[in-house]
């Protein structure tokens, strides 16, 4: 969990990230269209360019959490309300790779 901060009576997370967000039953199908929303609209509002792995499809790299915040939002209508995690042993990966995607490491020369 991130750092907790107190404002007025709320509690704010910082970098909060909630796996919950993520549907089990994320399908192919939503992913693909997740990637050509990506393809057509960049990067939604508060994600960000992958440093460290991408998803591979069809000779073409994409920020793993990004396309799979696209997918759940072609199965639920909107993008997730809070960010999940991302990486190896991840739910975010585990879903990707169950739907027959490839996650690859980003080669040190790859990241500038």
């Amino acid at each position: 969990m991130g750092l907790v901060r107190h404002i007025g009576r709320a509690i704010y997370v910082e970098n909060y990230r909630d796996d919950s967000v993520i549907p089990d039953d994320i399908s192919r199908a939503e992913v693909l269209k997740g990637i050509k929303e990506f393809l057509a609209d960049g990067f939604p509002t508060g994600f960000k360019k992958s440093h460290t792995y991408e998803l591979a499809h069809e000779d073409a790299r994409y920020p793993p959490p990004v396309i799979l915040a696209l997918a759940i939002k072609a199965k639920t209508g909107s993008l997730p309300a809070t960010k999940f995690r991302a990486g190896e042993k991840t739910k975010c990966f585990e879903v990707l790779r169950s739907c027959g995607f490839e996650i690859v490491r980003i080669a040190d020369d790859d990241k500038n």
